[in-house]
């Protein structure tokens, strides 16, 4: 590993900090709150919008920045403050629409405090499980159909989600996403994709969180567990694959440490942060 002393970690959310059942172990938020005391940042790199990724941080009284929407957006949560933003081109998030509209694929459109689905059965699943508290104490919009979508894309567009039933949907996807210009694809599930603006993604975000507090990414720890991971863990001054990881992300890394149910990022924060 880098010699370089750590005072930076990003983490990922799903399958990193979150354990299979949702939540985070006490001996986790523990470990977070010493790094935090010895002046440690610690941050979360999500897929997730950031106000998403904040009210589950919140629950268990970790306070910290976040990047969220795969890196598109770096967000104070202490002040509820925008420090960076990307958005897709109008073109190009037209595009994407028209694109999932002409295969039949459910899409969600996430921009600043609105969340808009295509349809009603495919509302986001932060409105299934926080819907009020997002609403009431973060002012989030959650709204569904043609003339919701439309409103949304009239105005800066962060991210698009699309989820897929069958494997050759994905693939009549990714081919008609190829066709867009000026967006990166990704994903952060077995039956998801994801589209950023050109340029975005995990290892960009970190980067720039980085840079607004003065760090270099060679004394960032980064760590995750799946392909929107993977450019994060590479950049980082050191990047940690989680034990439940896919074993493709394993390979990308010099580092392994336990699964999410078996405390892995607070035994890799032990291991090479706190020592």
């Amino acid at each position: 590993m880098s010699s370089t002393a750590i005072k930076m970690i990003a983490s990922d959310i799903d399958g990193t900090l979150l354990r299979r059942d949702g939540s985070i172990s006490g001996h986790t938020v523990d470990v977070i709150h010493e790094a935090q005391r010895r002046g440690i940042l610690f941050t979360v790199c999500s897929g997730r919008y950031p106000e998403h990724a904040d009210v589950i941080l919140k629950t268990y009284g970790i306070r910290c920045p976040v990047t969220g929407n795969n890196g598109a957006t770096q967000w104070d949560a202490e002040t509820d403050t925008v420090l960076s933003d990307h958005f897709m081109t109008p073109k190009s998030a037209e595009m994407a629409r028209e694109a999932a509209d002409d295969l039949g694929i459910p899409y969600i459109v996430f921009g600043r405090k609105r969340v808009s689905a295509s349809r009603a059965s495919s509302l986001h699943s932060s409105q299934k499980r926080y819907g009020r508290i997002l609403q009431e104490d973060y002012h989030i919009r959650f709204d569904y159909g043609r003339k919701a979508v439309d409103d949304t894309l009239s105005k800066p567009v962060n991210k698009f989600y699309f989820h897929y039933d069958l494997p050759e949907e994905k693939a009549q996807l990714v081919a008609a996403l190829r066709q867009v210009p000026d967006i990166s694809i990704t994903t952060s599930g077995v039956a998801n994709v994801e589209i950023i603006p050109a340029g975005c993604n995990k290892a960009a975000g970190v980067l720039e969180m980085a840079r607004l507090f003065h760090m270099d990414m060679s004394s960032v720890m980064t760590i995750g567990d799946y392909e929107n991971d993977v450019p994060m863990l590479q950049a980082a001054g050191l990047g940690v694959a989680m034990g439940n990881a896919l074993e493709a992300i394993k390979h990308c890394v010099t580092h392994v440490t336990a699964s999410n149910d078996e405390d892995g990022l607070a035994k890799a924060i032990e291991k090479y942060v706190l020592k």
